[in-house]
Parts: structure tokens; sequence; C-alpha cells
């Protein structure tokens, strides 16, 4: 019997699958952090640079899927920019607790399953100006190696 095997799979590994099956309603397994920037970012830039130094690790442009056999990895032949990278301003000149509440909003909002489970929001129109809002599924990688690829993409 002919049995079709999809190359284009690749297997997550048993902690990654744990983080991206310990998901609920309720517990929504994202990273969520804030970046505090001196100035406006462009957003062609912005995309640029993610583009270069985020888009790098091949994992970013992979779905994260799973079947009753387990979990695993897909690139997103539908891949596309645009549905992870937003452009947003809180209403006036906002406070802290203006901040809180739409970072408040979107952590408990779960990320689109049909697309490479994060996005990057510019917030404008904080009082101490622009910041960037990342999301990123905790299945992709912990913490500390987040901090490492956030990093990557800033300037000294």
């Amino acid at each position: 019997m002919f049995q079709y095997i999809d190359s284009k799979k690749e297997a997550m590994r048993k902690v990654d699958t744990a983080w991206l099956r310990m998901e609920s309603p309720h517990n929504l397994m994202m990273i969520t952090g804030l970046m505090f920037l001196d100035t406006q970012p462009d957003l062609a830039t912005f995309i640029e640079v993610l583009e270069k130094k985020f888009l790098k690790y091949r994992r970013f442009k992979q779905l994260a899927l799973q079947n009753a056999s387990g979990s695993y990895w897909k690139t997103d032949a539908y891949f596309d920019m645009a549905a992870h990278v937003r452009r947003v301003a809180l209403p006036g000149k906002a406070d802290y607790r203006e901040l809180q509440d739409y970072v408040s909003n979107l952590a408990s909002t779960p990320l689109d399953k049909n697309k490479p489970l994060w996005s990057f929001h510019i917030v404008e129109n904080y009082i101490k100006g622009p910041v960037i809002v990342a999301r990123i599924h905790h299945c992709y990688a912990d913490g500390i190696a987040l901090i490492q690829v956030l990093l990557s993409m800033t300037s000294t």
C-alpha cells in the first residue's frame, strides 16, 4: 500500500509539543513582551528588520500543527508579513494605564492558528513614546531564547 509522506513536515520537539498542547481558551501559552523605543519606527524599515533578522530563523515562517499522530512544523506556503505586523494608536496621549489595558486585551486574545503564531504591534500615542508589543507562542521558543532573538533585532 502506498503511503504519502509530506517531506515538508518537521517533527516538533516534545517540550514544544507540550507548550502547544497546554493552550486552552483560559490559558494562552504565548509570551508577550514590550519594547519601549526612543523614536517612532518607520513601518517599512521595521518590516525590513523583521525580514532580515527575525525571519532568518525559519521557525517563524512555519505553522505549528497537530494531528492524531503528533505535532509538527510546516512552512506556511501563504506566509504574509502583513498578517503579523500591526500599527495601532492609543487614544490621544495615552498613559501607562491605557497601554496596560491594550496589552491586556492582546494577551487575552489567541493568535490565529492558521498562521505562524506570532505578531508585532507598533503602538503609537503612548505618552512616553512608541512601544512595540511582541506576541510569540511559547512553542516557538522559551523566554530566554526569545530574548536573544529580539536582542538580535536591535542596534547597539
